[in-house]
């Protein structure tokens, strides 16, 4: 028998350098891409997402319009309407209109929304200048007390637990002696407040401006 060559076989098994040097060189490409990617991800884009007609700009790293939306109101049932639609990517300067259940809207949401909101002015009321009381013949004692406004109606009202509805006062300002004539027709304040009336808005501001918020008064049956 002859002598095995091995010199074959040996060779067979010896990595080439070449082929080892380009397995390398795509491991460090496959890995500088998969890190690119990752950081192409984690970009944020600017866009403009009006809220109800509020607008605000936002950086963010979501690829699409869904995503964003589902991050803000995880409930979608309170979303109305959406433009544009949920699959649209997002790219720099994309407008993004949202409209929402006012009711659901997420808390952080709204309070960021009013925080951006324009402030209105109040608008000043002037209270009448006295006038000469018209004459008028007490069907009660005079009680004292103070006076509170809400917004009810645009008649000269007033709530009362001391009165029934139909009745009506003749109430007067302690501080300047204005008065108006008011007809009950609603039940409070409650006893705990300590308050004896609540004028509408319409009847108080004949007495003070509403930013006084509560005056001290007299007043009886008319």
């Amino acid at each position: 028998m002859g002598e095995f060559d091995y010199s074959e076989t040996t060779s067979d098994r010896i990595v080439n350098p070449r082929v080892s040097a380009l397995f390398v060189f795509l491991l460090a490409i496959f890995v500088y891409m998969f890190f690119a990617l990752q950081s192409a991800e984690a970009e944020t884009t600017t866009v403009e997402v009006k809220i109800n007609g509020l607008a605000t700009t936002q950086s963010m790293a979501y690829r699409t319009v869904g995503e964003l939306i589902d991050s803000l109101y995880p409930d979608g049932n309170q979303i109305i309407d959406l433009s544009p639609g949920r699959s649209t990517e997002i790219t720099p300067n994309l407008n993004i209109e949202v409209k929402v259940d006012p009711a659901k809207v997420n808390r952080t949401v709204a309070d960021n929304l009013e925080a951006i909101r324009p402030p209105q002015a109040e608008p000043i009321v002037v209270a009448t200048t006295p006038k000469t009381p018209k004459i008028v013949e007490p069907k009660s004692p005079t009680y004292s007390g103070t006076a509170t406004w809400y917004r009810f109606g645009n008649k000269l009202t007033a709530a009362s637990t001391q009165f029934p509805k139909g009745t009506r006062l003749r109430v007067t300002a302690d501080a300047t002696g204005k008065y108006v004539d008011v007809e009950i027709n609603d039940y409070g304040p409650t006893a705990e407040t300590g308050v004896s009336l609540d004028l509408n808005s319409v009847a108080f501001t004949k007495l003070a401006p509403l930013g006084a918020g509560r005056i001290n008064i007299h007043y009886f049956v008319i």
